[in-house]
């Protein structure tokens, strides 16, 4: 079954997730989600990857 957004990214517990594990210093490969779970491994990596630029500015 598919899972439509209905808000901002940033909002998604799964991307907030992400950001911050970067803040704490994890890898991209401590994603929780499998590629099972595409939109959710997306959303991981996405504030995953703002938080990087984040911490390189």
């Amino acid at each position: 079954m598919s899972r439509m957004l209905h808000h901002e990214p940033e909002d998604d517990p799964a991307y907030q997730a992400g950001h911050s594990a970067r803040e704490r210093g994890a890898s991209r490969l401590a994603c929780p989600y499998g590629l099972h779970d595409m939109l959710r491994h997306s959303l991981w990596l996405a504030g995953w990857h703002d938080a990087d630029m984040e911490l390189s500015a």
